[in-house]
């Protein structure tokens, strides 16, 4: 019998599903609702609905799927929805595939949907779309590189574009103008550009990014700066290029701005600068209105990033007007020549 000739309506009523790791229960579906049905020239279409039941270490949630497979047009559509599922439940299924200090915790509720839209079974190419809001996120562990996420809420948009047999090849995925992450203290936001390079633009907070620590410094905790701006990095047949080659391929400009600092006697007030990173080439200039002390300060530097082992570059400030008093006339000279490592101005 032809695809295109069978008849198929099945339903599915109050069905429960335990999944179990010995004698303990890891998930539990229950009240599952489906309904799978074809008739004539019509594609096949999938329903289930399901409640999670509530486990003791966690909250019940809920889940809904749609799914739609058409055999004349070779194509095939998938819709999840949740308007509340904990982390912790994909944890608990993980436990055993993935090392215990790989993700060490993973909690937040998530609610929202996401579809995905395949075409062509001959030679597949796969669509993501979505968004999902992610309350009292906590995400942790050695792949984070020891960092510790965590926030109030985070949102995702996943809306990426790609061949599945380049997607198994690890090539990565073209992002679309939709694609966002939301951490609140980070963002990024995709820039459509060519298929060859990956274009976003970016928001940070440096201080409230201490807070994640791993290989974070924690002295950035104590700096109120804020950074804003737009990084662009070609691709080398879908991949990342090698460490060593991004500074000398990365575009980026961005706009720092740095709230009030008091740091051993010295009072920071209304430093912005804005600084480009082309072709392994940084510049940084600061803008007008920036003091040290009550007087104008204004920094310039250039630095050469094309070897990172072997770094050049040279620092300038200008100073005028200010005053030096207090715990900053115990501060020790060798400590201004590790920071600076570059000829120095002083006006």
């Amino acid at each position: 019998m032809c695809s295109s000739d069978l008849r198929l309506d099945a339903s599915l009523q109050d069905a429960q599903i335990e999944i179990r790791r010995g004698a303990t229960v890891i998930e539990s579906l229950t009240g599952l609702r489906g309904r799978l049905q074809q008739s004539q020239g019509s594609p096949l279409q999938l329903q289930l609905e399901t409640q999670l039941a509530a486990l003791p270490d966690r909250p019940p949630g809920d889940l809904q799927i749609a799914a739609a497979v058409d055999w004349q047009k070779s194509r095939a559509e998938a819709n999840v929805t949740t308007t509340g599922i904990e982390l912790a439940r994909l944890r608990a299924l993980t436990k055993d595939a993935l090392p215990p200090e790989a993700i060490s915790t993973l909690a937040g509720r998530v609610r929202g949907s996401c579809r995905m839209d395949l075409q062509d079974f001959a030679a597949p190419t796969v669509s993501l779309d979505g968004q999902l809001r992610i309350a009292d996120p906590h995400v942790a562990g050695a792949w984070l590189g020891g960092m510790n996420l965590r926030g109030q809420e985070w949102t995702l948009r996943p809306s990426l574009r790609g061949s599945l047999d380049d997607w198994t090849a690890g090539k990565l995925p073209r992002w679309t103008h939709d694609f966002a992450i939301d951490l609140g203290c980070a963002s990024v936001r995709a820039v459509e550009g060519d298929e060859n390079s990956l274009a976003a633009e970016f928001a940070l907070d440096v201080a409230a990014m201490a807070a994640w620590g791993g290989p974070i410094p924690d002295g950035l905790g104590r700096i109120p700066a804020k950074l804003r701006g737009s990084a662009s990095l070609p691709l080398h047949d879908g991949h990342l290029p090698p460490f060593a080659q991004i500074p000398s391929l990365l575009v980026t400009k961005l706009d720092a701005t740095c709230g009030a600092l008091d740091l051993e006697g010295m009072q920071l007030r209304g430093l912005a600068a804005t600084a480009e990173l082309e072709r392994g080439e940084l510049r940084l200039q600061s803008k007008p209105g920036g003091t040290l002390n009550q007087g104008a300060l204004q920094i310039t530097a250039h630095a050469d990033l094309r070897d990172l082992e072997v770094p050049q570059g040279d620092f300038a400030l200008q100073w005028s007007g200010g005053r030096v008093e207090g715990q900053a006339l115990h501060l020790r000279s060798e400590e201004h020549t590790s920071e600076l490592q570059s000829p120095c101005n002083l006006v």
